[in-house]
């Protein structure tokens, strides 16, 4: 260090080598007496505003009050003495103190009194205010410095990592919070490398945020002359492994993009350490053939192709993303270079670059040939990138005459490079006709294409009716028919037809090749012609009663183009009834009737059947050797007589497991073999029940 030649006031002060204490309690007292003289100097020789004037006034400052260096490097400290109106004063008294890992490397021993200034140990120093500017040489030359008038200085290094305390105090200063100023150093062994063009005051302000990927894993950076390789393009400052700061650069832009296509780029800070970084300046350079479109957070400034921004600093476990979108304008590299430098001068560089090229798309349109009115008809989109980079915010634009809300927008988003995307777009039209489908496809970068397509709407019907009885008998047939009408304007082929039974009701048999199965039958009718009817018909058998059973049937049929009507459908309620099984057993008399003699048959009509007989009738008629007299039957039934013929009226019930008595009386009036007939008929029975019994008559003795 040179120092300019000071003025020389005052006697030689030998310091020993005791402790610094000592020193220091010395170095104040000689400094007191000083005092008193430099106050009569200042006031005698007008070189300056008297002292008493500021005395216990004022403010000191220390530029900076903090800084993260490698170690063994040197940081300059400087303190600026301030008065009362906000000017700069000469010989004022500024002590440095140090706690913590580090020394004074150097200090002011210039001042207004050569060798006043004087460093008492590497942690203590009492210095004084330039009375004029002096440049201080360093062994580097990037470290020296200039102080000026009201300004004194400390250099202080240390050769560990760790944090120093640095307390610069004034005591002209009365108000302690104004006369002392502590500054934080701290000291690491990081990669990130010092810039030659960097200032030495760097304190930037906090800016503002766009994004996207691709990385360059090559670039590297080289720090003492030699070439340090770079994890997926990131440059760390690492000062501790466990603690610190630790902070990496990235760029990443997206593998290959379009011409006139919008270019996120992202530009991420990363402090994977646990203290915050300091503040950080970020710089962004794009080349000449992409256009700024916008950025995120929004850059503090602009210069040309290159956009600044600052953040205050970065915490420990946080991150900072850049995102930048450009557009380029031509067939080129898209190479991006980005800068991070913290205040305390730690560089770190990075690019990534993109390969420029144009996209084009190919448009393929298909609609269903034939839909009918009113129905949904789906318009296939599909759109193919027979270019070499991707599509992106690709829109399918579809407009058909008659349409409501036309033109239907879809969405197709990205596509890749030689790649395709399908999209389908519902439309329905009440209307018939033959229509044109055009379909207009955009994207990113002004890219355009069209297709198209013909929709034929037409009145597609199909009609099913069917017909059956309300209700079958316990093992007796039921038959349904089922007719299957087109009523639309066109064919519709592959006509099906299903015929569904519930349980307890079985399907039999079936015309027209039906196939029969547990669930009903089903029919393959082929085509029907518009305005064609066919008739089905299908025979069921029960074997168990059951009331209210869903019989229906449905059927659907094959449109041109290929969708498929169906038809509305049929259903109806059917009731599966018990079968009455009636037996009639008739008991003649006993051994013959002599003329004269009474003969009585009983009739028994038994149900053995699962189910009520109705409206049961019994009547008998018998030979001539018998004359009638009187039948009698259940619930006080009597039976009316004529030409020899008993005839009861109608049981109404006789019901599952019950039995009715009929007694016949007649009287035997002729010799001979006499002979009575039974007939019994019910509502369900269709074959009359009939039992013949034969009574020997005898001559009177």
């Amino acid at each position: 260090m040179r120092p300019m030649l000071g003025i020389l006031i005052g006697g030689l002060i030998a310091i020993g080598s005791g402790c610094a204490n000592s020193s220091r309690e010395r170095l104040r007292a000689m400094d007191s007496l000083s005092n008193d003289g430099d106050r009569r100097s200042e006031s005698s020789t007008g070189r300056d505003t008297p002292r008493s004037s500021t005395s216990g006034v004022g403010r000191l400052e220390v530029t900076p009050t903090s800084r993260t260096n490698r170690v063994n490097a040197e940081q300059a400290l400087i303190a600026t003495f301030y008065d009362r109106d906000g000017s700069t004063r000469s010989r004022r008294r500024v002590e440095w103190t140090l706690e913590g890992p580090g020394s004074i490397a150097a200090t002011d021993e210039g001042g207004f009194l050569p060798n006043r200034g004087k460093k008492i140990d590497s942690k203590y120093a009492v210095v004084y205010t330039n009375t004029f500017s002096q440049s201080v040489k360093r062994d580097n030359a990037r470290d020296d410095f200039e102080v000026h008038q009201g300004q004194t200085y400390c250099v202080v290094t240390s050769p560990v990592e760790g944090q120093t305390t640095v307390t610069a105090y004034a005591p002209d200063i009365s108000d302690v919070e104004k006369g002392r100023v502590v500054v934080k150093l701290t000291w690491t062994k990081g990669q990130f490398r010092k810039d030659a063009a960097a200032t030495e005051e760097t304190t930037p302000p906090t800016a503002d945020p766009d994004t996207t990927p691709r990385e360059n894993p090559t670039t590297s950076a080289k720090e003492n002359g030699t070439t340090t390789p770079r994890e997926n393009g990131s440059l760390t400052s690492r000062p501790r492994s466990d603690e610190g700061v630790q902070v990496s650069l990235d760029v990443k832009v997206p593998k290959a993009v379009g011409v006139n296509q919008e270019v996120p780029v992202t530009i991420s800070l990363a402090n994977v350490g646990k203290a915050e970084s300091q503040p950080l300046t970020v710089k962004a350079t794009i080349p000449d053939h992409a256009e700024f479109v916008r950025a995120d957070p929004p850059a503090l400034r602009r210069s040309g192709n290159t956009f600044t921004w600052a953040f205050e600093g970065l915490p420990g476990s946080k991150n900072q993303d850049i995102t930048v979108v450009v557009r380029p304008t031509k067939k080129a590299a898209l190479n991006i270079t980005a800068t991070a430098e913290t205040a305390d001068g730690m560089r770190a560089e990075q690019q990534a670059g993109s390969d420029v090229d144009t996209a084009a798309m190919k448009v393929k349109v298909d609609a269903p040939t034939y839909v009918s009115t009113g129905d949904e008809a789906t318009v296939r989109v599909t759109v193919t990138n027979t270019g070499n980079v991707p599509i992106s915010n690709a829109v399918a634009w579809v407009d058909v005459p008659d349409l409501k809300n036309a033109p239907l927008e879809k969405s197709i988003g990205s596509i890749a490079a030689r790649g395709t995307k399908t999209v389908f777009v519902p439309v329905t039209l009440d209307k018939a006709g033959k229509f044109p489908v055009k379909v207009n496809v955009t994207a990113n970068g002004g890219l355009a294409e069209r297709g198209d397509a013909i929709l034929t709407v037409g009145r597609a019907e199909l009609e099913v009716t069917m017909s059956g009885p309300e209700t079958i008998s316990v093992r007796q047939d039921g038959l349904f028919e089922y007719r299957v009408t087109n009523r639309g304007d066109a064919p519709l082929a592959d006509v099906k037809v299903q015929a569904t039974l519930p349980r307890g009701l079985t399907a039999a048999t079936a015309t027209e090749n039906g196939r029969t199965s547990d669930a009903g039958a089903a029919w393959s009718l082929g085509t029907l012609a518009a305005g064609e009817s066919k008739v089905l018909r299908l025979n069921t058998t029960s074997d168990r009663q059951a009331e209210k059973l869903a019989v229906a049937v449905s059927a659907d049929g094959e449109m041109p183009g290929g969708n498929r009507v169906k038809a509305k459908g049929a259903s109806s309620l059917v009731s599966i009834v018990g079968l009455p099984v009636l037996t009639l057993v008739v008991a003649d008399p006993v051994g013959p009737v002599r003329v004269g003699g009474k003969a009585v048959f009983r009739v028994t009509v038994r149900n053995r059947g699962n189910a009520s007989a109705h409206n049961v009738v019994v009547s008998a008629e018998a030979t001539d050797e018998l004359q009638l007299k009187k039948g009698t039957g259940p619930n006080d039934l009597i039976a009316t007589v004529a030409d020899q013929r008993f005839t009861f009226p109608s049981l109404a019930e006789l019901p599952a497991g019950s039995t009715a008595t009929f007694m016949l009386e007649t009287q035997a009036v002729k010799s001979g073999s006499a002979r009575l007939s039974t007939t019994v008929k019910s509502r369900e029975i269709t074959s009359a029940l009939k039992d013949e019994q034969a009574t020997q008559i005898l001559g009177q003795r």
